[in-house]
C-alpha cells in the first residue's frame, strides 16, 4: 500500500513539475493543460484517505478561478476540490488522517504551513518543483456526537492567461454551454 501511495504522489509531482531545467513554465501553460494535472493532484491526495473512514463524498468542484479580485479577469487558475464526510467512528481521527496526507506529500519534498482555528486544522502546501498548490483541511467533531467530521482537499494550478471566464475554452473545460 505504501508503495502505491508513493507512486501516485510521485506521478502527480512529475506531471505538474518535472525537473527545474526542463519543467513547464507558467508562460507555456494553458488552462486546458493544467486542468488534468490539477485534478490528479487532488485525486492523489484524496486517495490517501482510508476507504473505511469515508461515509460519503459530499462534493466535488472543478472550475476555473480568477487569480485576482476581479471575477471577470482573463488570468485564471484551475481549482479541483473535494469534501468527504467521515464515518462517525473516525470523527475523532479527522486531523490525524489529514495529517497523514500532509506527511506523505512532505516526504516527497512539499512544504506545509499549518493553521488551527476552532475545530478546523488546515495545511497550505507547496513544492519547489510543482506549479500547483495543495490545501488539506480537517474539521473535527464539533458536537462530540461523531457527526460532522470532514476532510477537504483542494488543488489549485498556476495562473494562466485565458480569453476570460465566458470564453469558449473556459466554458468547454467547465462543461458549460
Amino acid at each position: 500500500m505504501r508503495y502505491r501511495i508513493a507512486a501516485v504522489v510521485a506521478a502527480s509531482l512529475l506531471l505538474l513539475g518535472g525537473c527545474a531545467e526542463a519543467g513547464p513554465t507558467e508562460a507555456s501553460l494553458t488552462l486546458a493543460s493544467t486542468k488534468p494535472t490539477t485534478q490528479l493532484l487532488r485525486n492523489s491526495a484524496a486517495s490517501l484517505i482510508p476507504e473505511d473512514a469515508i461515509k460519503f463524498r459530499e462534493s466535488d468542484a472543478d472550475e476555473s478561478r480568477s487569480c485576482s479580485d476581479d471575477e471577470n479577469s482573463p488570468i485564471r487558475a484551475w481549482k479541483a476540490s473535494v469534501r468527504f464526510i467521515l464515518e462517525e467512528s473516525f470523527a475523532a481521527e479527522s486531523e490525524a488522517i489529514a495529517g497523514d496526507i500532509v506527511k506523505e506529500f512532505e516526504s516527497n519534498g512539499w512544504q506545509s504551513e499549518k493553521t488551527v482555528e476552532d475545530d478546523t486544522t488546515t495545511w497550505a502546501m507547496q513544492s519547489d518543483t510543482v506549479l500547483a498548490t495543495l490545501l488539506v483541511s480537517a474539521v473535527g467533531d464539533p458536537d462530540g456526537n461523531g457527526k460532522g467530521a470532514t476532510i477537504y482537499i483542494a488543488s489549485t494550478g498556476p495562473c494562466v492567461t485565458t480569453d476570460g471566464p465566458d470564453s469558449t475554452e473556459v466554458r468547454d473545460l467547465e462543461n458549460r454551454p
